[in-house]
């Protein structure tokens, strides 16, 4: 065999592996980022997303909720992937035990040199927005404040004892910024980090059902 037909058997391998990447469409990384954000994969996450949302994912990667067991019983369907040259705006509903989330998740991405990245995600937050445009914030942080307040001590475990008393220490200091003008940035601001603790507080109380069981 010639030199030549043996450098294309040694590339073969890897031509094949890079054609399959480039194959992925935007669902496919969703699913991806979804399960490995439910599964505290954070490293794993951060391959398929930009620069803004790896950043992001380094501050949750900090909290404590991220210590607790993945959440065995939340999962994921893609119900629409809409792809407009280098991005993609792609809907997903949530389910918790097989019961579907009221509120559809909404996920951007952009098509960079390895592909598709997460640019944006919201949870179904944005959704709730649509429907909860008056008093918008202060309506989510008093109803993630009752779904945490909840969840009896007698059913938490220390790690879940600590992660709830993290959840009411975030949503009463956002509720104390609110108190206080706010510029459309911070208001932003906000509303993006409220949109997360929403995430966090669904994962918290999947977790206390796992717990329980």
């Amino acid at each position: 065999m010639s030199s030549k037909h043996l450098n294309l058997a040694f590339l073969f391998p890897f031509i094949l592996i890079l054609t399959s990447c480039s194959k992925q469409q935007p669902k496919d990384v969703a699913i991806i980022y979804l399960n490995a954000v439910n599964n505290n994969q954070y490293e794993d996450a951060k391959k398929v997303s930009t620069i803004e949302i790896q950043d992001k994912l380094n501050q949750t990667s900090k909290l404590a909720i991220v210590n607790n067991p993945k959440s065995k019983n939340r999962t994921f369907k893609i119900i629409n992937e809409k792809i407009s040259g280098d991005i993609s705006d792609v809907t997903y509903a949530i389910f918790n035990n097989d019961i579907r989330n009221e509120f559809n998740g909404n996920m951007r991405l952009i098509k960079k040199e390895d592909g598709w990245m997460i640019a944006e995600n919201d949870y179904g937050y944005g959704e709730y927005l649509k429907q909860n445009a008056d008093n918008q914030l202060h309506v989510e942080l008093d109803a993630l404040k009752k779904e945490v307040e909840t969840i009896s001590n007698n059913n938490l475990n220390a790690e879940l004892l600590k992660t709830k008393g993290s959840l009411l220490k975030t949503i009463n200091d956002y509720n104390k910024q609110l108190k206080n003008p706010l510029s459309s940035i911070q208001k932003l601001k906000l509303q993006e980090d409220v949109k997360m603790t929403r995430y966090y507080v669904s994962k918290f109380i999947g977790e206390t059902e796992n717990n329980n069981h």
